[in-house]
């Protein structure tokens, strides 16, 4: 009987040990899956920030761009009637000349100012889709971190 008591009592020690071990398992587990949510939900917050921040510079972007296309509409309107005016008055027309290079200028300018526009929209783009990598990356990290530890668990 001695001898079946102290195989009980060393068969409790070794499963409080193992359980100790689980224990301390589990907490790393969990500790290490609270971080890697942390962190996912921090980069999330930070995604739809800048998500925020681009569709908001994209608005205004697209506001600029549209006002800019008026302006630029205008200008080469009165470019056009100006150029017939100065066909038709050629003689008369170094004044009128002068007016329509500097409307040429200003068309160029705005579409300047457009293309300057469309790489911002463009390079805005380019910033959202590296955020998503980032964010892909994280989650895949993440669940690779829970497939190990889910294997440590299992083991």
């Amino acid at each position: 009987e001695i001898y079946d008591l102290k195989s009980c009592v060393e068969d409790a020690r070794t499963r409080w040990a193992h359980f100790e071990q689980l224990t301390a398992l589990a907490k790393t587990q969990r500790d290490a899956f609270a971080t890697v949510t942390k962190k996912t939900v921090a980069l999330a917050h930070a995604l739809r920030l800048k998500n925020k921040d681009l569709e908001s510079q994209k608005g205004t972007f697209e506001l600029d761009m549209r006002e800019k296309d008026v302006l630029v509409s205008k200008v080469r309107a009165e470019t056009e009637l100006l150029q017939r005016a100065r066909d038709a008055r050629r003689a008369q027309s170094d004044d009128l000349a002068h007016v329509v290079i500097r409307a040429q200028a200003d068309v160029d300018i705005g579409e300047t100012e457009i293309q300057k526009l469309k790489d911002a929209l463009k390079s805005g783009k380019v910033e959202q889709e590296r955020l998503y990598g980032q964010a892909k990356s994280l989650v895949k990290s993440r669940q690779a971190v829970a497939l190990e530890l889910l294997d440590r668990n299992a083991e």
